[in-house]
């Protein structure tokens, strides 16, 4: 049996405004089933305005493609008939107005907008898809977009979680251009509606937190190339909302990233051994340099990155209840990423750190001070020289 791992990639592509802006009625199996048909679109093509975009696919073909985006059939064209029904029926409802090359698409209050306008056997052979054409501009002439990879997002199980990860990987991807950490705040009630809950379900907030936020962000940070946690917002006590953070998960990228000797060169000789020390400890190279090396304080820890790592590292060893040391890195880079530790200075952990290193830098001799010193602004490069780098 074909297992999870083994799905072929395919992406689909949709306009990032109306992801976020945006809910729907489909099922998890509808949502897969959208996504496949949207990635069947030839981009290469250009389309009129208010055009119908027809795809034709081999009835095989579908099968396989469906079952590539996570739906499995046993029983084949007997199954296509209610299958249809269900799919014709789906519809992107607009929280608010959104604008596509100067037209507005009308928020829900309005209008709910079907998917699809037609979806039948074009012959014994082929069944076509035709999509809507008043919303048509959602999935084509796009000049911003965001890429849904079904190697990510078949993993994921829940029609909440397919939703969440696609709202965050939009919102990500519409924001990480400028900045390297992405935050973004919903009120229960505006993530609620943006997952197409009722305002009446899940009134009790343990229940919505734990079943529909927290079941999610679990898979979408084991299976998908974005790493989120949050935060509460609150009113006094009262918890009013999500404070959602996201930052690029390296260990799950699409693409395998490893830094390059110039990377490597450009850091400075204790970031760089505070390099090799997280390396040792089995962290993501691209984790390393992205997301760690970036985060470590400067001020007076400035030219002692490699005693904060391993201040950082046997903290963490005397609190972790990790076994493996797959799984102690994990959690390591989960506790360093969360801003357990480099945020504010106010922050406990952070200061508990800080006093072991401080009272590290008391016992150096006058000798390591002065190499300290003299190497802290010096990159690798220009001390072991570029020969030097290409060996690392």
């Amino acid at each position: 049996m074909e297992s999870v791992q083994e799905y072929k990639t395919g992406v689909a592509r949709i306009n990032t405004d109306t992801i976020i802006n945006s809910s729907n009625d489909l099922t998890e199996t509808q949502k897969r089933a959208l996504l496949y048909f949207i990635s069947k679109i030839d981009h290469n093509k250009v389309f009129l305005p208010n055009e119908s975009i027809v795809v034709n696919i081999h009835f095989s073909d579908l099968i396989k493609g469906l079952g590539t985006f996570g739906i499995k059939w046993k029983d084949g064209k007997k199954k296509l008939g209610e299958f249809v029904d269900e799919v014709l029926g789906s519809k992107l409802m607009l929280l608010k107005n959104v604008e596509i090359d100067n037209k507005v698409l009308k928020n829900k209050a309005v209008y709910k907008y079907n998917w699809f306008s037609g979806i039948g056997e074009l012959n014994q052979q082929y069944i076509e898809i035709r999509f809507n054409p008043e919303i048509s501009m959602v999935i084509y002439n796009l000049n911003q977009f965001t890429r849904l990879y079904s190697n990510e997002f078949v993993k994921l199980k829940g029609k909440y979680t397919l939703d969440l990860f696609s709202l965050l990987v939009a919102i990500y991807g519409k924001q990480s251009k400028f900045k390297e950490k992405v935050v973004v705040d919903f009120t229960i009630n505006e993530l609620k509606e943006k997952l197409n809950i009722d305002l009446t379900d899940y009134t009790v907030f343990k229940n919505f937190r734990v079943r529909i936020v927290d079941y999610a962000i679990n898979q979408i940070n084991d299976f998908t190339s974005i790493y989120t946690w949050y935060e509460y917002l609150k009113e006094g006590k009262n918890i009013t909302g999500f404070k959602f953070f996201m930052v690029n998960n390296y260990a799950n990228s699409k693409l395998d990233y490893a830094p390059s000797n110039k990377e490597i060169g450009q850091l400075k000789i204790y970031e760089y051994e505070a390099y090799r020390i997280l390396k040792n400890y089995g962290v993501v190279p691209g984790i390393i340099i992205k997301q760690i090396i970036p985060n470590l304080p400067k001020g007076v820890l400035k030219g002692f990155e490699d005693l904060f790592i391993k201040a950082c590292i046997q903290d963490f060893e005397l609190n972790t209840n990790q076994k493996t040391a797959k799984g102690k890195t994990g959690a390591f880079v989960q506790w360093f990423c969360q801003n357990k530790i480099y945020s504010q200075d106010n922050d406990i952990t952070f200061n508990r750190i800080r006093e072991k290193v401080l009272a590290k830098f008391k016992t150096l001799s006058a000798e390591e001070h002065n190499e300290r010193s003299s190497n802290t602004n010096l990159t690798v490069l220009a001390k072991y020289g570029e020969q030097a780098v290409m060996e690392f």
